[in-house]
């Protein structure tokens, strides 16, 4: 992706925004993996669920992944999951500006065309 937009010769107002987005996509990337992946288990506080890693080398072990906040509850998932339509776009409206990409006819597909 860097170097496409680095074919793209951006300005360097842009370049900082696209930074910026790539940021925002790795926590999002990171934190999906996290909730797609894990083995949950049952949070101190109520109606809370914590992140665990299986471990399956010799005996299988779980052990807690070291996020800053460790605790999911329903609320914080569907805040995480509106950061992540809200990045979606924009970075849609940066591919529009910066890009000449245009959104697909179906407003249901996130996707790009050139």
């Amino acid at each position: 992706m860097r170097t496409f937009v680095q074919l793209a010769e951006l300005d360097e107002e842009a370049a900082k925004e696209f930074e910026c987005l790539i940021v925002r996509m790795n926590a999002a990337y990171s934190l999906r993996n996290t909730i797609a992946h894990s083995v949950w288990a049952k949070g101190d506080e109520p109606n809370s669920i914590v992140p665990q890693v299986m471990k399956a080398r010799g005996k299988i072990k779980l052990s807690g992944v070291n996020l800053k906040e460790e605790k999911f509850t329903p609320e914080r998932l569907a805040a995480e999951a509106s950061k992540i339509t809200r990045l979606t776009e924009d970075f849609i409206m940066f591919a529009k500006k910066h890009l000449g990409m245009v959104p697909d006819a179906n407003p249901e597909d996130a996707s790009l065309t050139v």
